[in-house]
């Protein structure tokens, strides 16, 4: 399993950094091997909330439904998948208003299935880093919509 822990400060307050974050059809925008999101249940966002995700694994695309398991409007959310035998995944966002800016911390847990599980050691330091690179652009994106 490949755990990953990261955290940003995004100037923009918590509600907007949150309401960007939870909404998962955002997500394409900011993570880079998600190609697609759509929210697959009807009413508002929070637990139970369910989404079909397409995600690119060496250039395979890969359905999957995630689900969101924990929501606590402007504070925290937890969301997971467990649909797909390639790839299981659990990301936990937690929101801090500092002064002006949202103190985003996130944790994820990616576990790869079947033939691909062989080559979760060597895919660990490409998601550390690439999770990283995933922060960096959802604070550009959230800065640069409250700026245009």
């Amino acid at each position: 399993m490949i755990k990953v822990e990261n955290s940003i400060t995004i100037d923009r307050p918590v509600d907007e950094v949150f309401t960007f974050l939870a909404n998962l059809e955002n997500a394409p925008k900011w993570q880079s091997g998600l190609t697609d999101s759509r929210k697959l249940s009807s009413g508002p966002l929070g637990v139970g909330s369910r989404f079909e995700e397409t995600i690119r694994i060496i250039g395979r695309p890969i359905k999957t439904i995630c689900e969101i398991t924990a929501y606590e409007l402007d504070r925290s959310m937890v969301f997971k998948s467990d649909s797909s035998s390639v790839i299981k995944y659990m990301v936990e966002f937690s929101f801090h208003q500092m002064g002006n800016g949202t103190r985003v911390e996130a944790k994820s847990e990616t576990q790869l299935g079947g033939i691909w599980r062989l080559l979760e050691i060597l895919f660990a330091k490409e998601v550390k880093r690439e999770s990283e690179a995933e922060l960096r652009r959802a604070k550009e994106v959230i800065e640069a919509e409250a700026a245009g």
